[in-house]
């Protein structure tokens, strides 16, 4: 019994990474605009909010959307490339 439900579960498992990784490939190459935000978003070098600052982006600032890793999209900005969350960036994804 227990070996089915290590079995289940890697296979859910397996199943849910799968659909991350594809989902991650059919956003790829999109147009963004910077949004719900009251002064300005950073750009930073790793997805997350800890990382260092590369820029920051006003307002309806658009941003091409490179890719996209958890809570955050890969942005190409004025020569930068660096990462910003997505509550703040809208697609047309």
């Amino acid at each position: 019994m227990r070996k089915i439900i290590v079995a289940t579960f890697l296979a859910f498992a397996l199943l849910f990474i799968a659909g991350q990784s594809n989902q991650a490939e059919a956003e790829a190459g999109s147009d963004g605009w910077v949004v719900n935000i009251r002064t300005y978003l950073s750009i930073r070098e790793y997805p997350t909010v800890h990382s260092r600052e590369l820029a920051r982006v006003p307002n309806g600032t658009y941003l091409y959307v490179l890719n996209r890793r958890g809570d955050f999209y890969l942005v190409h900005y004025k020569g930068i490339e660096g990462w910003a969350h997505c509550a703040y960036v809208s697609t047309n994804w």
